[in-house]
């Protein structure tokens, strides 16, 4: 069953822009750190690459520390 969009509803789509609410009061203070780090990034990069390349230093250090 295909979906029919209206006109308006694509036009909708294209200005559509992606925006959290802060979660947590360290929002503030990460969030242009981490726009800095993502706009920094090749498009390509999935984010749960990112998320893999992130928690191979700890566990490497937890590794070396046992």
């Amino acid at each position: 069953m295909a979906i029919k969009l209206s006109r308006w509803e694509l036009e909708n789509i294209t200005k559509y822009k992606y925006e959290t609410n802060p979660a947590t009061p360290l929002d503030k203070i990460f969030d242009p750190w981490w726009n800095f780090l993502v706009n920094r990034l090749p498009w390509w990069v999935s984010p749960n690459l990112i998320t893999l390349c992130g928690i191979v230093v700890p566990v490497l250090v937890f590794l070396y520390l046992i």
